[in-house]
Parts: C-alpha cells; structure tokens; sequence
C-alpha cells in the first residue's frame, strides 16, 4: 500500500507540474526577490524618525510578519486549485477509472493525492520562507530567527485547504470544490468581524457567534500560532506594541493579551488547545474524503 501511495503522490505531482501551475509558484518568489531590491532602507530613517540602525530593524520585523501573512495566503490559494480537481476532474476524465482496476486501493489513491500536493506545497513554502529571509537579511542587514516559526505556522493554512478542498472534490466540481473552500475563508473572516461588532455594540450574541465561527473553520486559531512564532513573547519580531494582522485578520487574542497581562496566561494555554483542535479538525475531514471516495462510483 505504501508503494501504491508513493506512486500517486508522484504522478499527482507530474499532473500538478504538466499544468505548470509551478509558474504561480515560480511568480510568487518574485515578489520576495523584488522586496530584496526596493530602496526602502535609504530613507527609512527619515521617515519613522528613528536611527537608522533601529529603523532597519523594525523594518526587518515588520516584513518577516507581513511575509509569512502572503506565504499563508498564496499558500492556501495553491492549494484550493490544486486540490480542487484532483478528485471529481479526474473520474469525469476517466483517469481514475484506469487506476481503480489495477492492484491500488482507493485509500492508497487519496492518500497518494493529499501527499502529493502537499508534498508540492511544502517545496513551495520552504522556498518562499528562504527567499523572504533572504529577501529581508539583504534588504536589512538583520536576520531574525523567529521567522522559520511563523512560517512553518503558515504552512497550516494550505494544509487545511488542501484537506478542506480534497473532501470537497469528492462529490462537487472543480468550480464548486473551489467556491466551498472559498466559503470556508470567507466564514472564518467573520470571526473577526464579529469580535469587533461585538466590543463595539456589547452584544455577548455576536461574541458567541464568533467564537462558533471559530470552531466551524479555524483560520484564527492558525493565526494565533503564526503570532505566537514571531512574536511569543510579546515584543519578540515586531516588538512594536501592535496586535498582529494577517490575511485572515487581528489576532486579538494576543493584541488583549498585551493591554491585559492577566491574559497572557490563558493565551498561551489556548494555543495549546487550538493546535490539537486544528489537527483534530483536518483529520475529521480528511476521514470525511477518504470516506467519501470510498463510496462514489467511478
């Protein structure tokens, strides 16, 4: 089985690379080697009115936070496309009807697809995070250890949606795999706004509703475990006094930690929880898949 997994994951990174979708990958480095040739350092200085040795550093700070905040976003759009087809578009070609036949079971074959992609995601992730270190060090001059924590947070995110859309494209369409999983963001962006609505108004309905919608597509939970790896220890990469922002929102649980001290404490165990929810979370779904493609006739 293990074999029949192998092979899978192979030709589903041979399908993704015939495709070409590397050259989104390929356009996405650019922007981290563009950054390293910006002449934002001759000015910074001037501009914050800071030192220049000490504005460089902030600056370095703030881009490793920013970077790993695309790194998540371009990370889960990569795998909302590769994982969108990889069922539902393949039995509609008939190439699973090929494979199906021959001594692979379908486990092997799900299993050979989720780790492919994601085997393929990882690659891209990995480079993105030495081109945007490398990026900031020659931007800089500074190098920041916690950035390898804040990117290896990021790469959560594409596998969840890689697991998310994977389960989808078992029963639906490419278009409608994508626009589920595109659903699921836009349902975890409510989290935040309905925090903010909440404090707002004072309405404790819309801070339960938020904390539901935590629960239902945990991005925010991934969020705060990008905070925690820049930025663990309160001041730490960006070392500033701002609450985190990322592509899928505030962290608030560690910007009211910072105005709370009290609160501290209960951030960092909740951390805790939230990663063992966030597996939990991807293995229910993926057992979902894998039970769902188990069942659908070829």
């Amino acid at each position: 089985m293990i074999h029949g997994i192998l092979i899978l994951a192979g030709l589903t990174i041979k399908e993704a690379i015939r495709r070409r979708v590397f050259l989104a990958a390929v356009v996405i480095s650019t922007l981290y080697l563009g950054f390293a040739f910006l002449p934002l350092h001759l000015h910074i200085g001037l501009v914050v009115g800071l030192d220049l040795p000490t504005a460089l550093n902030n600056m370095g700070r703030i881009f490793a936070w920013v970077g790993c905040g695309t790194i998540k976003f371009f990370g889960a759009v990569l795998a909302v496309a590769l994982s969108a087809g990889a069922i539902t578009s393949e039995i509609d070609r008939g190439v699973l009807s090929v494979i199906v036949p021959k001594p692979i079971p379908r486990t092997a074959i799900y299993l050979g697809k989720w780790l492919g992609i994601n085997l393929l995601l990882a690659i891209c992730v990995v480079v993105w995070g030495l081109l945007l270190a490398g990026s900031i060090w020659h931007q800089t001059g500074t190098y920041h250890p916690r950035i390898w924590g804040g990117i290896a947070a990021a790469g959560l995110f594409p596998l969840l949606f890689t697991t998310l859309t994977l389960c989808f494209s078992t029963f639906a369409t490419y278009a409608l795999s994508s626009s589920l999983a595109l659903i699921a963001a836009g349902v975890a962006l409510g989290e935040d706004l309905l925090h903010i609505l909440s404090r707002i108004l004072e309405i404790p309905l819309l801070e339960t509703l938020s904390r539901i919608t935590g629960y239902v597509v945990p991005l925010s939970r991934m969020n705060h475990w990008i905070s925690r790896g820049l930025d663990a220890d309160g001041g730490g990469m960006l070392g500033i006094g701002h609450g985190p922002v990322g592509s899928a929102g505030f962290d608030f649980s560690l910007f009211l930690a910072r105005r709370d001290p009290s609160q501290s404490a209960v951030v960092a165990a909740t951390s805790e929880a939230d990663l063992l929810y966030i597996l939990l979370y991807m293995a229910v779904f993926f057992a979902l898949g894998l039970t769902l493609f188990q069942r659908r006739d070829l």
